[in-house]
């Protein structure tokens, strides 16, 4: 049989001790100061201190129950603040009567309500927003935009954001700083967004809207419609300008960008000639585009015809000529 003594010591400190019949301990002390010590004589770290040692066991040091197993029975830890109503909780909640189901919710309160803000349910899923979580983290919110941002030590912060059907990734709170998004594999970067919004795909720092440092492959169509276009005008001196140009072959010095002998052009070459179909990035390095020098090529190859259709009536002529000579020197024979 259990029995209970409390002993009142003369500097003001209140002791439980209780007894099993085989040991007596300390089990409940007050303290002077207010604070509640159980399993300890000396409470120190706050109101109220539990200390419970069972080596090489789980020590189960606070247990809180509700008896009821109806659907909805919660069991809850509250806090308050000064004005002595619940201002936040920890409760579990029962998932359906008559089961071992529970989830755990951590809860605010929100004009009288005590509203869950985060949950644990049964199968270990985490609801931010939504006592319902489907997925290992779930965030819910019923009105504006939902994001999950994060922010590092110089205040520059990035995430993730639901906005309607349309989710956002990388920079979007400007107030913050700018910052770019990068995607990376195998620990390096693959693929680079920076903050003007040119993408760099094998490159970090793209100059262009989409800047490739290696092959691509696709079926690429240009707009050319003749109603975005004005001061259209027929390229003049086509032929000889092309016949500037010199086709060369080469290797790469960065072998990234190929590896053997390679056919093509010398930028710097084609920029005299076509500045149009050149560019140059941040670093000073150009490139050619070459689906611009079709054009002058299609009208280098029309006067080229032309001149062969020229040719080609001088020679019928000629022979025409060359035929009535003959004519006339057999007449004389």
């Amino acid at each position: 049989m259990k029995l209970r003594k409390i002993l009142l010591i003369a500097s003001m400190m209140l002791v439980v001790t209780i007894s099993n019949g085989f040991c007596e301990d300390d089990s409940l002390v007050v303290s002077e100061n207010g604070n509640v010590g159980i399993g300890t004589t000396n409470p120190q770290s706050g109101k109220l201190e539990i200390i419970h040692t069972i080596p090489g066991s789980e020590s189960e040091a606070l247990f809180l129950r509700n008896l009821s197993n109806n659907q909805s029975t919660a069991v809850s830890l509250n806090f308050t603040t000064y004005t002595q109503s619940r201002t936040a909780a920890i409760r579990a909640v029962n998932e359906a009567t008559g089961t071992a189901k529970t989830r755990l919710e951590f809860c605010t309160h929100n004009n009288g309500n005590m509203d869950p803000r985060m949950t644990i349910d049964p199968d270990g899923n985490v609801g931010i927003g939504t006592t319902n979580p489907e997925y290992q983290l779930e965030l819910y919110r019923t009105s504006g935009n939902t994001a999950l941002t994060m922010t590092n030590s110089t205040s520059h912060r990035a995430g993730f954001e639901l906005d309607g059907a349309v989710l956002r990734i990388g920079d979007r709170w400007s107030s913050y700083g700018d910052g770019a998004l990068a995607f990376h594999t195998a620990g390096s970067e693959r693929v680079k967004i920076d903050t003007n919004g040119r993408v760099g795909i094998g490159i970090s720092s793209p100059s262009y809207k989409l800047d490739v440092n290696g092959t691509i492959r696709g079926d690429n169509v240009s707009p050319s419609d003749a109603r975005w276009k004005t001061n259209v005008t027929t390229l003049e001196n086509a032929l000889e300008k092309v016949t500037d140009l010199r086709g060369v072959r080469y290797e790469w010095t960065d072998t990234s960008k190929g590896i053997g002998d390679q056919i093509g052009l010398i930028a710097q070459e084609v920029e005299e000639v076509f500045p149009e179909a050149v560019s140059t990035d941040n670093q000073g390095y150009k490139s050619v585009a070459y689906s611009k020098l079709v054009s002058p090529l299609i009208e280098a190859v029309k006067t080229l015809k032309a001149e062969n259709d020229r040719l080609k009536q001088d020679n019928e002529e000629i022979r025409d000529q060359l035929a009535e000579i003959k004519s006339l020197l057999e007449k004389l024979q």
